[in-house]
């Protein structure tokens, strides 16, 4: 989860600004050719995860980011996907992270 929480430290804003800061970083690595510090210690997402923030990206959009165990029962009836409890706790987990 060491990815989630980066990122989402990398998508707020800086104070008084509406764009993420993963923007503006990526803009002086472009310019640069160096990497800001931020973007450097960010580790790699874990594969693992792709489905995962696909379904977390789904419910988030869908629910305003109120993930509760009653819209991931909801999503998955209507999805037609079987979720399993650990992936129930992660979607909860990243719901959290991304919430802060």
């Amino acid at each position: 989860m060491r990815w989630a929480e980066c990122e989402a430290e990398l998508i707020k804003p800086p104070k008084g600004d509406k764009t993420p800061l993963k923007h503006h970083l990526l803009k002086v690595y472009e310019a640069t050719g160096k990497k800001p510090k931020q973007l450097a210690e960010q580790p790699e997402k874990p594969q693992e995860l792709d489905y995962l923030l696909g379904w977390f990206y789904d419910l988030h959009n869908a629910t305003r980011g109120q993930i509760t165990f009653t819209e991931i029962r909801n999503w998955s009836e209507l999805m037609h996907v079987s979720v399993r409890a650990w992936e129930v706790e992660v979607i909860r987990r990243l719901a959290v992270i991304f919430a802060h």
